[in-house]
Order: structure tokens, then sequence, then C-alpha cells
């Protein structure tokens, strides 16, 4: 997952970065220091904040889709 997606999901969503970081159980300065691209997370951050998006049901088939095409 990009920073790029993370916000757009965020914006289909109507999400702010605290509810991502509250779904996600991070800090709203995680959320925010990885989608400006201050910060790049471990994997295991990058894996709960998809997984708070996805749980939304948001995004779940373009996440795969992108997944695939950078491999």
């Amino acid at each position: 997952m990009t920073a790029e997606q993370s916000r757009a999901a965020r914006e289909l969503l109507n999400w702010s970065r605290v509810r991502l970081g509250a779904k996600s159980n991070l800090s709203e300065d995680t959320i925010r220091e990885f989608e400006i691209g201050r910060r790049i997370p471990n994997p295991g951050t990058l894996t709960r904040i998809r997984q708070a998006l996805e749980g939304s049901r948001c995004c779940l088939y373009t996440w795969r889709a992108v997944a695939n095409q950078s491999l």
C-alpha cells in the first residue's frame, strides 16, 4: 500500500486520519507521517492500515489489482 492509496481510500470513505488511526490502532501522527512521505511504516503497520481500510470493504479489489501490477 502506498501513501497515495491510503489518502484516496480515506477520501472515498470520508474518514479523517484520526478515524483511520482508531480503526487501525495507530496514532494520527503515524498516519500523517506515512501519508506525507515522512515515514515509511514497517510491514506490520502497513498491514494494520490496509486491514482497517479493507474491513470497510472499500477498494478491496483495487488494492489487489495494484499489488499484482507492481509485482
